[in-house]
């Protein structure tokens, strides 16, 4: 799944280093794609918006069951 926006970007500094102090949006969107076996890229230039690109398996993305997929998510007694 790829999503794009024309908005003013995300600034190098904060993609290399993979977020902001105190923000979690960046570090939380790697972290549940990994959940899933998948993986996140982020590209971003300022004044040309970002680029959201997640790669899932199809067994995971067709999986006819999600209950398997959201345990990932959430784990008895955590």
């Amino acid at each position: 799944m790829c999503i794009r926006d024309n908005g003013k970007g995300i600034a190098p500094k904060v993609l290399a280093e993979g977020g902001r102090v105190g923000h979690y949006g960046l570090p939380g969107m790697k972290e549940r794609a990994k959940l899933v076996g998948g993986k996140l890229e982020v590209w971003s230039e300022l004044g040309s918006g970002t680029e959201t690109k997640l790669m899932i398996t199809a067994s995971v993305a067709y999986a006819k069951s999600h209950r398997a997929l959201w345990s990932r998510f959430w784990k008895k007694g955590a």
